[in-house]
């Protein structure tokens, strides 16, 4: 599961960042509250994914249902929950940390 807030929307592609997972999207539906920020809901293939942006960066990418856009999110984001790994891989991946 990703957060709303996690999801970061760019109209071009981003590159040289380091979020490595950009997904590229439409978006479906723009929803605007009475107060500063929009939600948007973004089709990534079958799935569905918001995103929570101010309404001055909503405006400024022109965002409307039907535009191409691309949702980075930073893999911290994931919740740990829906990520499932191998606890023996898991420890053989560990790299050594000072201490």
């Amino acid at each position: 599961r990703v957060t709303a807030r996690d999801v970061i929307v760019a109209r071009d592609r981003p590159s040289r960042i380091s979020a490595l997972n950009i997904l590229p999207a439409q978006v479906r539906q723009v929803r605007q509250g009475t107060g500063p920020g929009v939600i948007l809901q973004l089709s990534t293939g079958d799935d569905l994914l918001l995103a929570r942006l101010t309404r001055r960066s909503a405006n400024a990418l022109e965002l409307r249902p039907g535009c191409n856009v691309f949702a980075v999110i930073k893999s911290v984001s994931v919740a740990p929950a829906d990520v499932s790994v191998d606890d023996e891989a898991l420890s053989a991946s560990k790299p050594d940390l000072p201490e």
